[in-house]
């Protein structure tokens, strides 16, 4: 590869992260029992937190539509 991987930044979800979606500067992360995490990644290095969403379910993934974050959410 002509390139290396490098990390520039992480972010600790409380549940199991099972999926992400990013648009613009936001990162949307499926968290399981956690539910939905809005994560901004504006500056790489120092993601921060912007909201959350519990979901009745297990969050198991996501994907965003313009103003629309669409969860794929199992029953318990």
């Amino acid at each position: 590869f002509p390139f290396t991987p490098t990390l520039v930044g992480t972010y600790n979800t409380p549940g199991r992260a099972r999926a992400i979606a990013v648009s613009g500067d936001m990162a949307f992360i499926a968290d399981q029992l956690s539910g939905l995490h809005v994560i901004d990644i504006s500056d790489p290095a120092n993601p921060t937190l912007l909201g959350t969403y519990d979901t009745p379910g297990a969050a198991l993934g996501v994907a965003v539509d313009g103003d629309y974050a669409f969860i794929a959410d199992s029953g318990r």
